[in-house]
């Protein structure tokens, strides 16, 4: 069942992606690419494909990080 829904969303993000394909130039700390940090021109589609993937680890890492201050279940006689 799992690999059905990782071919379904790797799908998806494909048809997504090739749907998406006009150029966005995004500039991290600047408003133009000269006084910009850094500057990129990828895809659209690229683009969201990639910061929805990696809110997803963001996520699964908070929500691994948060758990290690748990204490561990006992199981009850």
């Amino acid at each position: 069942m799992q690999g059905l829904l990782l071919i379904f969303l790797i799908g998806t993000g494909l048809i997504f992606f090739l749907q998406n394909r006009q150029p966005i130039q995004v500039n991290f700390f600047g408003t133009t690419a000269e006084s910009a940090l850094a500057s990129f021109t990828l895809p659209l589609g690229l683009w969201v494909v990639l910061f929805l993937t990696l809110g997803v680890l963001a996520s699964v890492l908070i929500n691994a990080l948060g758990s290690l201050g748990q204490p561990k279940a006992r199981p009850q006689n």
